[in-house]
Formats: structure tokens, C-alpha cells, sequence
């Protein structure tokens, strides 16, 4: 018989066996939640002062920022991460000179992006805009460690407080930029990099003095860090992608479109991985996957993709067209059908970060390899003849490809196991 009072005690143990961990989930979320909201503000004025036009040129900006992110190292971000976790706090220094130096690539590239525009397409906008993201890049995507310290050292409170303080400002620059420099990218450009420059120098700087050269780093841990970074490249690639195909095919303002339709379905997605990072730390201390974690994380699929959908096609779509305005509604249909994808892949990254968390190289590549490359596959596919249709058709297909692939990984390779 189902016992309530036994099930009602249970959760009320397990939440104080793992206050901490509970903390940083609800801590983070609340982040990403009050994120969501300053980005939606954002949105909304920024939609209002750029043309689709305009707004998806900067979004092409951006997109090739984040292809060039692998410059950036991000595999190291998680080792450095779980190396603090185990108490290897020497990794962090390791790290910066690599990240730095690889960084200064993407600096060269973007460079070259500018004279591109410069001479051959003589959009000195554009130029300018590259020449700025290049000169930025280093700081702003590659000194991001720091906030790997403290996720390993589970102080989820600070980085709440820092992250909402780089969000409030980063917003408060942007909302003023376009309402005083309406169409203008290349300050809207500048508002959004600048807040984590100053950021990341100061925290840099600030962890470098607490922490000394005698400080161990952990073994291998950076070699795993490069190697996980190279199988990154393929997922810069898959996750620009579309946004590149829908530059090149059709126009800035179809890409505007499509930027607009993903922006809530991609911040759930953020939501959801932030629940898989805070809990990094805690994988990295299981010696294996227990019916317990099994359990849960099923619980959370549920719950999470019948949330999800309600939500999808009940108030969000006033929502939508409220924050977004009449100019995208044509979008509203598009990222519903995004949310809906979202929802039911949601436990997927969970298993994924945990695979992560064993330093498990030949996994973590098949996964990567085989996540990235369903969706350049599909996109190559689809955009060209299907626009916005086919990069929606493509991120379901790659998304249900990627779980069913991840959690039979997951049940091969790590069963779950009494505790």
C-alpha cells in the first residue's frame, strides 16, 4: 500500500543528507531563473530598437564567437572544475596559460573576419564589429576558470552573487545602449562582452593571489581537459550551425527569427545542465551509478517534460508574443515545437555529465562525436531546402538521436547498482 507519512520522510531525509547539493541546485537555478528574466527584459528592448535586419547581424556576431569558444579550451573548464572537488586547486593556475595562448587564435581569426568585411565586402560595421569581438575574446571567453573553482568548491551562493551582478549589469548596458544607440550593433556588441571582461579579469586576478605555485595540480587532468577541448570542436560546429546556414541561405533577418524562436527553449535547456553542473561535483565522488541517482533522475524526466508542455501551449504563447512582439509571432509555432524537444530529451544531460564526471575520454568522445554530428548532418540537410522548418526538424532529430544514444551508453557502460 502506498504510504504517504513513509514517502514524505524519506524526501525529508534525503534533502538533509544532501543540503548542500540541494542548496546549489535551487541556488543555481534561482541564477538561471533570474538570468532568464534579465535576458527576456533584455529582449524585449532590443527587439523593439533593432530591425530583424540588424538584429540578426549581431546575431551572427555572436554566433561566430561562440563557434571560435573551442579557442577557449572548454573541456579544461569542467577537469579544472572536478579537480577542486577532489582537492587539486593547483589545476586552476595550470590552466590559464593554455586557455589564454589558445585563445589569442581566435583573436587572429576574427581579425581576418574584419578585413573580410573591410575590403571585399566594404561593411565597415561588420569590420569593426569582428575587430572588437578579437580584441575582447581572450578575456571574456578565456579566463571563465574561476567560476570552475568555485563550482568545485560548492560555493554556489558566490557564484549566484557574482553572476547576478555581471546579469544586472550586463542588461542595465544593453537596455541603455538601445534605446540611445538604436540599430547601432557595435555598441550593443561592446555592452554585451565588456561586463564579463571586467568580470573574469578581476575574479582571475582575485583567485590567482589566494592560491600559490606549490598548490598541486591533479595528474593528467589538463591532458584530459585539451583532449575533451578538441572534441569540442565538433560541437561549436554543430551548435552554430544553423544559425550560420540561415546567414548564408536565406537572410539576417531569417536568422532573427530563428534567434528569437530558440531563446526561451535554450534557456530551459541552460536551466537543466546547471542542475547536471552543480551535481558534477557530487558524480565525481560516486564510485558508481546507484538505483538511488537512477530513480531520481527519471522523476526529474517526468516532472520536468509535463511542465514543460503544459506550459508550452498554455500561457506561453501570450507570453511570447508580449515579450517578443507582433514583428515574431510568426515565431511563436517554431518555438513551442523547441520547448517541446527540449522536454523530452531533459534527462540526458544529466547521464552525459555523470559519464564526464569518471574522466571517461572514450565515452565522453563517442558521445560528442555522435551528438555533433546528427545535428551538422541534419542541418546540412534540411536548412538549405527548409530554412527555419528544416533547423527546427534538424534539432529534434539530433536531440532524440543523442538521448536514446546516451542513455544506452549510460545503461552498458554504468548499470545502476545497489548502493
Amino acid at each position: 500500500m502506498f504510504n504517504l507519512d513513509s514517502l514524505l520522510k524519506n524526501l525529508k531525509k534525503d534533502i538533509k543528507n544532501n543540503q548542500g547539493i540541494v542548496e546549489g541546485i535551487f541556488l543555481s537555478n534561482g541564477f538561471r531563473a533570474f538570468k532568464l528574466v534579465l535576458g527576456l527584459i533584455t529582449t524585449y528592448i532590443v527587439v523593439r530598437y533593432f530591425s530583424p535586419e540588424t538584429y540578426g547581424q549581431y546575431n551572427f556576431v555572436l554566433t561566430i564567437i561562440a563557434a571560435l569558444s573551442i579557442f577557449s579550451l572548454p573541456g579544461i573548464n569542467n577537469v579544472v572544475a572536478q579537480s577542486t572537488a577532489r582537492g587539486f586547486i593547483g589545476t586552476f593556475r595550470v590552466s590559464i596559460s593554455k586557455t589564454v595562448i589558445f585563445s589569442l587564435i581566435a583573436t587572429a581569426l576574427l581579425f581576418a573576419g574584419a578585413v573580410y568585411y573591410l575590403f571585399l565586402k566594404e561593411n565597415e560595421v561588420m569590420a569593426l564589429s569582428f575587430c572588437i569581438a578579437g580584441i575582447l575574446f581572450p578575456v571574456a571567453n578565456g579566463l571563465c576558470q574561476w567560476k570552475a573553482v568555485y563550482l568545485g568548491s560548492e560555493k554556489f551562493r558566490y557564484l549566484a552573487l557574482t553572476g547576478a551582478v555581471n546579469a544586472v549589469f550586463r542588461t542595465v548596458l544593453m537596455v541603455a545602449t538601445s534605446i540611445l544607440y538604436p540599430g547601432n550593433i557595435i555598441y550593443l556588441l561592446i555592452a554585451f562582452l565588456t561586463p564579463a571582461v571586467f568580470q573574469n579579469l578581476f575574479q582571475t586576478m582575485k583567485l590567482w593571489s589566494q592560491t600559490s605555485k606549490t598548490d598541486k595540480a591533479e595528474k593528467d587532468s589538463i591532458d584530459y581537459g585539451m583532449k575533451t577541448s578538441l572534441y569540442a570542436v565538433a560541437t561549436a560546429i554543430s551548435s552554430n550551425i544553423d544559425n550560420l546556414l540561415l546567414y548564408m541561405f536565406l537572410s539576417p533577418a531569417a536568422l532573427a527569427v530563428f534567434v528569437v524562436a530558440k531563446k526561451v527553449p535554450e534557456m530551459l535547456k541552460l536551466l537543466i545542465q546547471g542542475i547536471a553542473k552543480v551535481l558534477s561535483p557530487k558524480f565525481s565522488k560516486q564510485v558508481v551509478f546507484t538505483k538511488k541517482m537512477d530513480k531520481f533522475f527519471k522523476l526529474f524526466s517526468v516532472v520536468v517534460a509535463v511542465g514543460t508542455i503544459a506550459m508550452a501551449f498554455t500561457i506561453y504563447p501570450f507570453c511570447f508574443v508580449l515579450f517578443f512582439g507582433e514583428q515574431y509571432k510568426g515565431a511563436l509555432f517554431y518555438s513551442q515545437l523547441l520547448l517541446c524537444t527540449v522536454a523530452i530529451v531533459n534527462s540526458a544531460p544529466l547521464k552525459f555529465w555523470f559519464i564526464s564526471s569518471r574522466l571517461d575520454k572514450k565515452n565522453n568522445k563517442k558521445i560528442v562525436l555522435a551528438m555533433s554530428l546528427s545535428r551538422i548532418i541534419f542541418s546540412l540537410l534540411l536548412i538549405p531546402f527548409f530554412g527555419i522548418a528544416g533547423a527546427i526538424a534538424s534539432t529534434f532529430f539530433h536531440r532524440v538521436i543523442s538521448s536514446f544514444y546516451i542513455h544506452w551508453l549510460m545503461a552498458k557502460t554504468y548499470p545502476a547498482m545497489d548502493n
